[in-house]
């Protein structure tokens, strides 16, 4: 992984809380899917403060400018939400190739990522 796709990494997590935040304040379906999707959010944000923090080691300090902005569209909810466990998987896949030992944080983030984001799957639809 380089500098560069770190980046873009913390770039589409922006992207992802906000498209979240969008869905949150426009969820009237269900006080629960309400609640859930800022269960999701919170998920995200520690994900990428612990991220961004660990990679920080790696990859040099952030630079005000240096996170792209990364814009998410989305025509529903449920289809957000599915989008975001879909890359939490791909995002595991790729930090994952990486066997050194300066990588173990990161891996272990997208571990819990992985994980955390599949409960929250599960509960949403219960919702």
């Amino acid at each position: 992984m380089t500098r560069h796709s770190f980046l873009n990494i913390l770039g589409k997590l922006n992207g992802y809380k906000n498209a979240v935040k969008t869905a949150h304040w426009n969820e009237t379906e269900s006080m629960n899917k309400h609640e859930q999707l800022d269960g999701i959010y919170d998920l995200l944000n520690n994900f990428q403060d612990g991220f961004a923090e660990d990679g920080v080691s790696i990859f040099g300090n952030i630079g005000l400018a240096d996170i792209p902005s990364i814009v998410i569209s989305f025509y529903s909810i449920d289809g957000l939400v599915d989008e975001i466990v879909e890359y939490a998987n791909k995002l595991k896949t790729v930090i994952g190739k990486h066997t050194e030992a300066e990588y173990a944080g990161l891996n272990s983030l997208c571990d819990n990522l992985v994980h955390d984001m599949n409960i929250a799957l599960y509960r949403y639809r219960m919702s």
